[in-house]
């Protein structure tokens, strides 16, 4: 397959991290990249290019700005594509797909790069499985405008390892420009990805407390111990092994940045829904589906409904 038109769908903070590495690995200009978002950050674009700086560098010679993209602010403007990076959130994947029809009965390659479980299924009803790459993105990054700001020190993707993804990575990104994993594991990684947010995330929303000040609380070290254990549970039905040390490998993974606040509590700040659905919702739905209980993520996830009808 012959890769002529990608199609970033949600141009936000990932997907312009995405933009930029795919345009140059596009040199020749071989490939039309086509952005798909908010008019007011293609308009930035447009007119400025996309410029992306690097984790902690400071010499603007040394940031990157690309351009030469299109712009469309509703999908179905775009006229065709071979490869669609879904890079909008959960809660806005069925909806966004939906739109998408018309461009999607051609079985483009769908890149599902969002937090979240169960994503794939969405997918799954519009596209048949083999035209699904499931991806753990890690791009701590923040975007204003036009320019997209590592924040984090990271900008690798983890695709799973299947014949696709192995033919299409190599013609859509050149091996210097991205850190890119190719793993036949790659979702017990996303479980394990996954429980991590499904401790924190919302539980920081809740109280609003600092990843640090929730950590230092031992009755939400409680709860959150629960959430995982339930997690864990259902992972086991899944066919999922994560490691038996996986909660200990959370609190270790949490107290690197006690100062952090999850991008769930900025959501709710923000008025903006958040992805508890997809976490620890899932999760709630899973647990029905395989017989036995989950109170923990219940309680959070009616707690979540309950803050984001208010806002």
């Amino acid at each position: 397959m012959s890769i002529k038109d990608i199609v970033i769908y949600g141009t936000g903070a990932i997907g312009s991290v995405l933009a930029t590495f795919l345009q140059l690995s596009n040199a020749e200009g071989e490939k039309n990249i086509h952005l798909v978002g908010r008019a007011s950050v293609l308009d930035s674009i447009k007119e400025n290019g996309l410029t992306f700086i690097p984790y902690q560098e400071t010499n603007q010679q040394n940031w990157i700005t690309t351009t030469g993209f299109n712009y469309y602010t509703n999908i179905q403007q775009v006229p065709r594509a071979d490869v669609i990076f879904c890079t909008m959130k959960a809660h806005s994947l069925q909806r966004s797909l939906e739109d998408a029809k018309d461009l999607l009965s051609s079985n483009p390659t769908v890149f599902i790069t969002m937090n979240g479980l169960g994503l794939a299924e969405i997918v799954e009803k519009y596209l048949t499985r083999e035209h699904i790459i499931e991806c753990i993105v890690l791009f701590p990054s923040k975007l204003e405008n036009n320019i997209v700001r590592n924040t984090g020190g990271n900008s690798t993707i983890i695709a799973e390892k299947n014949e696709i993804s192995k033919r299409l990575i190599p013609q859509l990104f050149k091996p210097d420009t991205l850190d890119i994993q190719l793993d036949k594991n790659c979702k017990q990684r996303q479980w394990q990805k996954a429980v991590m947010n499904i401790g924190m995330n919302a539980i920081s929303a809740i109280t609003m407390k600092t990843v640090g000040e929730v950590l230092a609380t031992e009755p939400l070290r409680k709860i959150i111990s629960q959430l995982i254990q339930e997690t864990f549970l259902v992972s086991q039905k899944e066919g999922i092994n994560l490691p038996e040390d996986m909660e200990e490998k959370f609190w270790d993974f949490c107290s690197k940045d006690p100062n952090h606040r999850p991008s769930t509590q900025q959501d709710i700040k923000r008025g903006k829904p958040t992805e508890t659905k997809f976490l620890n919702g899932y999760i709630v739905r899973k647990g029905k589906e395989y017989g036995f209980a989950t109170p923990a993520n219940a309680s959070i996830t009616t707690l979540m409904d309950i803050i984001e009808q208010k806002i």
